[in-house]
């Protein structure tokens, strides 16, 4: 068994092994960020004998290769890795510290391996994992955590939801009252939205500017990029909570403490409106300043208050549009293009909320389990798009309901969707909503081991998928989660298919003093103690 997450698409044994207990590291100094990670681990792992051989690492630029695309070749001798960029070498390096165990703890005498060969590149070039921390809060260290495995995985972007009706988690100077009233709530929904639970406790968080930066830097020497995400028009309720002149009747509203699709949203028929995302969409790209894309949600409109609201009964008269969907595209097509024109940034958008008249220039992120047949038009007639389908890349989803399998041999299945148009799919995204996902542990526990799937499901080849070596190679991956100290699913639960778990308790894999009880058929979970 080669314990390698993702597998490689092409590797091949050698004869021979390699030991050394010294070593050098050799590469243009234009690449050297790329190893730094490889050498910080090698030192910690390795007893270094000064009076030893150093056993050698090539990184050799190749223009021939396709960027993130790496080969090595490894002898008793040295290691050799070509690649056309830092990208490249980095995937190479994250492949050796697995393959030598450098995620182990506890240093040694030698490094020993077994000799591959190994060429490898992704399937797709976007590979994405969204985390909602609008409904739960999580905290700098538990984000670094979780980009320091994305990396590791190959897993190249964070998507980042940072605002809904829950709560808006960035402090920005220049809007003082998203901090003192759109970040808190004074109640959360608990257990399920069907019954009457509360948790009667003040909620309140937020990220300063420099937390964010800072979080931004770490992404940036792990080769993740961050794609910040300001849900709008819709899921603003606690935007405009704090400010109500943005509400269709100017109505003051507290902040969210149940989950849904509300009503009391950002009005679109205002000119204060439009002035206010603007400005708001501004402090977001001078903040994410790196980022090559900004998502802006677009998604899960309530149109109620539209239909009844007189500012936008006659922001339509004056566009000539004859009905309020055309009137959420106008909306979002200005915020977007601001976005494009002045920033020279991508603006993602979820699927519900692209239409016909949407900026083509828009990427579509398409989220749903049901064919909608007039979106995946969209993308062949040329539209780029994010492939995230909830029913196989939604972890907050119950194993039970989503078992591990599902994950893991997910192509893309868009029904209509033409042969030349395939090109159109970026790549793919898996998320984490955390409606009920109240802790970093119920999180952790959430993903893992269900970003490997992923990893290997938008790294991999499909050819090249073997789902038994994959649970193999899972379940001994024990020195990985230790090193991160990772809450994960057991094999029993993440192998989990229909009712089988239904009522039951599932013991937290890392035997915490508490448990978590997964009900199915409310995607239930609730901190019990023993």
């Amino acid at each position: 068994m080669i314990k390698l997450i993702p597998f490689p698409n092409i590797i091949k044994e050698e004869k021979g092994t390699i030991n050394f207990s010294n070593y050098k590291i050799l590469i243009e100094k234009k690449y050297q960020n790329a190893v730094k990670n490889l050498n910080n681990e090698l030192s910690n792992r390795l007893k270094i004998d000064d009076n030893a051989n150093e056993y050698e690492f090539s990184f050799v630029f190749s223009k021939e290769i396709k960027e993130e695309a790496y080969i090595i070749y490894m002898d008793k001798e040295a290691t050799s890795v070509l690649a056309s960029g830092e990208k490249g070498f980095y995937y190479a390096t994250r492949t050796l510290s697995q393959l030598f165990n450098l995620k182990k703890k506890g240093q040694i005498n030698k490094i020993t391996s077994k000799i591959y060969y190994i060429e490898d590149k992704p399937r797709f070039a976007f590979r994405s994992f969204m985390l909602d921390e609008s409904r739960h809060f999580f905290g700098c260290e538990e984000v670094k955590k979780i980009i320091s495995v994305l990396s590791d995985l190959k897993i190249n972007t964070l998507h980042w939801h940072l605002s809904d009706d829950q709560g808006f988690r960035i402090d920005f100077p220049n809007f003082p009252k998203l901090k003192e009233i759109a970040s808190k709530r004074l109640k959360t929904k608990i257990n399920s939205q069907e019954n009457d639970d509360w948790d009667n406790n003040e909620y309140q968080r937020c990220y300063s500017c420099d937390q964010i930066l800072d979080i931004v830097k770490y992404a940036k020497e792990k080769y993740v990029e961050i794609i910040p995400e300001i849900d709008m028009p819709g899921h603003t309720s606690a935007i405009v909570s704090a400010y109500p002149i943005l509400h269709c009747f100017d109505k003051q509203y507290e902040v969210r403490g149940d989950f849904g699709v509300f009503k009391e949203i950002m009005c679109p028929g205002k000119d204060t409106t439009y002035d206010f995302a603007k400005k708001l969409v501004d402090e977001l790209c001078k903040l994410f300043s790196n980022s090559k894309y900004i998502h802006i949600g677009g998604d899960e409109v309530n149109h109620e208050n539209y239909e009844k609201c007189p500012n936008c009964q006659k922001k339509m008269k004056e566009l000539n549009l004859d009905n309020t969907i055309k009137l959420q595209a106008h909306f979002s097509n200005e915020i977007a293009k601001h976005i494009m024109d002045n920033y020279n940034k991508k603006v993602i958008m979820w699927h519900d909320g692209v239409f016909d008249d949407t900026d083509n220039r828009v990427i579509m992120q398409y989220w749903n389990y049901k064919m909608e047949l007039d979106k995946i038009d969209y993308i062949n007639q040329g539209r780029k798009t994010i492939y995230s389908p909830c029913s196989q890349f939604y972890f907050n989803d119950p194993y039970g309901e989503l078992p591990i399998v599902r994950t893991y041999n997910r192509g893309i299945h868009l029904t209509s969707l033409k042969r030349n148009a395939y090109k159109n799919i970026l790549g793919m995204e898996c998320c984490l909503w955390s409606e009920w996902v109240e802790n970093n542990n119920i999180l952790e526990f959430q993903i893992m081991p269900r970003l490997m799937a992923f990893s290997e499901a938008s790294w991999t080849n499909t050819i090249n998928h073997d789902f038994t070596n994959f649970v193999e190679i899972v379940e001994n991956m024990e020195e990985f989660y230790n090193y991160y100290n990772l809450v994960r699913a057991p094999k029993k639960i993440y192998l989990a298919k229909g009712n089988e778990y239904r009522n039951k308790i599932s013991k937290l894999y890392r035997g915490t003093e508490k448990e978590i009880e997964y009900n199915l058929a409310y995607k239930k979970k609730v901190i019990i103690d023993k």
